[in-house]
């Protein structure tokens, strides 16, 4: 047994002891104020391993600190099993899945990092979304991963988002994987052009903004798509970037483009990007409800393509969101 300060360790869900793996890491229990081995770095887990804890009510185990990333490795690599584990609550999937990806855009909105390095982590993030599709086609996935999407003010917090609901709209097109995860992709980064702008622009109510600041703000489209220069993106990505704020009635940014001349999956997280924009909380002025953004966005005559905004409510209520 190890008296070592709790502080000094991580705990996590039993259920994210995947079967056929092998951890990176050392696994204790805690009894009382003690810390026990339970598993050795490298040890190879099977699915006895959990059953095994579940039967005596054991819902955490625990690892060093000092080991926590080695253990966010882990799940990155596994979460598509994980994901796709129906024994697990799909609560704590929900909310696995958030954390990790909302960890991994924090590094493409919130650090200047190397064009390399860059390609890396976009990499690692492509393989995320292509390992998190099937996930989304459960029919509460959405509903308890709005419980979380919504938490982060941050503008990775909106690109995952907006990721989550143009995954399950676009779902209802039944696209082929490639344009699925590529589309899911475009709408992370469909912002990233906003790291680029002053945060008091990026902090005003868009209505009240000067000639000169809107001009800006209606440049981030642009400048998102340079900025994804340095990632591989695909042709359909890169709309995604350009065209989320183009309207069906050719009065959107940056080009003006009409309904005829937007892809259809860029319009798709063009309204992803305008229910999540509504239902996340801004400076100034507070979140509102489902049914409420939706009211918003229907009110707004020649935003967005009718047939689109039907399926998003029938997705919603299907969901039982609004």
């Amino acid at each position: 047994m190890n008296a070592i300060r709790p502080d000094t360790y991580h705990g996590f869900s039993t259920s994210h002891i995947i079967a056929d793996t092998r951890a990176g890491f050392v696994i204790y229990l805690k009894q009382d104020d003690q810390y026990v081995l339970y598993t050795k770095q490298g040890e190879s887990l099977s699915s006895d391993h959990r059953t095994r804890l579940e039967s005596q009510g054991v819902e955490k185990v625990y690892i060093p600190v000092a080991q926590k990333r080695a253990y966010d490795e882990y799940i990155r690599q596994h979460l598509g099993q994980l994901l796709n584990d129906e024994s697990i609550a799909i609560e704590e999937r929900a909310k696995t899945w958030s954390s990790t990806t909302q960890d991994m855009a924090r590094g493409f909105f919130e650090q200047n990092l190397p064009k390399a390095t860059l390609r890396i982590r976009y990499k690692r993030f492509e393989d995320i979304v292509g390992q998190s599709t099937r996930f989304f086609m459960e029919p509460r996935a959405l509903k308890e991963l709005s419980r979380f999407i919504t938490k982060s003010g941050k503008g990775y917090g909106h690109g995952i988002g907006t990721m989550v609901y143009t995954a399950c709209l676009l779902q209802t097109f039944q696209p082929d994987d490639l344009l699925l995860t590529s589309c899911c992709l475009g709408a992370i980064l469909h912002d990233i052009g906003k790291t680029r702008l002053p945060a008091d622009v990026l902090s005003k109510d868009p209505d009240i903004l000067s000639p000169g600041e809107r001009a800006m703000l209606d440049a981030h489209p642009a400048i998102g798509v340079q900025l994804s220069a340095s990632i591989p993106l695909v042709p359909e990505a890169i709309h995604c970037v350009l065209f989320h704020h183009e309207r069906e009635d050719g009065r959107g940014f940056p080009s003006g483009a009409m309904a005829d001349d937007i892809p259809f999956y860029a319009k798709v997280v063009s309204l992803a990007n305008s229910y999540d924009n509504l239902t996340r909380g801004k400076s100034f002025r507070p979140a509102l409800q489902p049914f409420e953004a939706l009211k918003v966005i229907r009110s707004d005559k020649g935003a967005h393509d009718p047939e689109l905004f039907k399926r998003l409510v029938q997705l919603l209520s299907e969901a039982d969101l609004a």
